[in-house]
């Protein structure tokens, strides 16, 4: 039997790995961690589900940030938790995986008809400025 409930996380997950880093970069440009206002303001006007937004302070806001911004998420999964989920389905267990990472897994690599929402020219030119940002760091 399909356990309904947990295809819906697993969409969340994926929901939030694919395509939250785009619209980071898109709107706030490149930044090794966000503020959880910034990230918020992505999730409601993108539409994810804000439930689980303590999966995008785990994969994108700085450590210690993590418990204070999903408090009110409570009860919620640790943030290791979280990053070793995502590492073992997208970056074969590295649990040390970064934003350069998370943006080759996105769903706006190749031109897929996203109904407006991006082109892969504009996936591309983003992943470009951050890797001539990384190599100049």
């Amino acid at each position: 039997m399909i356990d309904i409930r947990r295809l819906y996380y697993e969409f969340q997950y994926s929901s939030y790995v694919r395509k939250l880093p785009f619209y980071l970069v898109r709107h706030y440009g490149f930044r090794r961690f966000y503020k959880k206002k910034t990230v918020d303001s992505v999730v409601r006007q993108y539409g994810f589900n804000a439930r689980f937004s303590p999966i995008a302070y785990a994969i994108v806001s700085h450590p210690r940030d993590f418990e204070v911004s999903s408090r009110a998420f409570e009860p919620h999964p640790t943030r290791d938790y979280i990053r070793r989920r995502i590492s073992s389905r997208y970056f074969a267990g590295n649990q040390d995986f970064d934003f350069l990472d998370l943006m080759k897994v996105s769903i706006f690599k190749s031109n897929w008809g996203s109904g407006g929402h991006s082109t892969n020219e504009e996936y591309w030119h983003y992943v470009g400025k951050l890797k001539s940002e990384k190599v100049n760091k």
